[in-house]
């Protein structure tokens, strides 16, 4: 295979929406776009890193985690990283976060690595979904 081409579609979610596209060898990507004063759910995935750029606005992500190597500061069990216009970040696999967009909308590019029929983890969101 030399090239290849599909579609892609917009999933609606409470915070926002998301426009997914699939491509080949476990590759695939999104764009998310948050609504401001809204945050996506906590959860990670089990077998896939994920590679964010922030296109427009900004956002706080929220990376539970014991290490403060990386982040901006910390809040109790998380590490604050503040994300903006070009700034990209790679959440790697087993890495519970959220995206907050408190100060306005936010626009985010996300570039998958892993299988395409990983499911993430969801360990708390505010809109009652499982």
């Amino acid at each position: 295979m030399y090239a290849w081409k599909s579609k892609s579609h917009t999933v609606e979610k409470p915070w926002g929406e998301e426009t997914c596209w699939n491509a080949p060898w476990g590759t695939k990507g999104k764009i998310i776009s948050i609504k401001h004063g809204h945050r996506t759910s906590l959860k990670y995935y089990a077998h896939k890193n994920e590679c964010m750029h922030c296109l427009r606005g900004s956002a706080k992500v929220y990376v539970k985690t014991d290490s403060d190597e990386f982040c901006d500061r910390r809040e109790g069990e998380y590490g604050i990283f503040e994300i903006s216009e070009g700034d990209v970040m790679l959440i790697m696999t087993g890495v519970p976060y959220r995206f907050v967009a408190d100060q306005d909308d936010c626009i985010l590019l996300e570039i998958v690595s892993g299988p395409n029929n990983a499911k993430g983890v969801m360990l708390e969101d505010d809109y009652g979904r499982v």
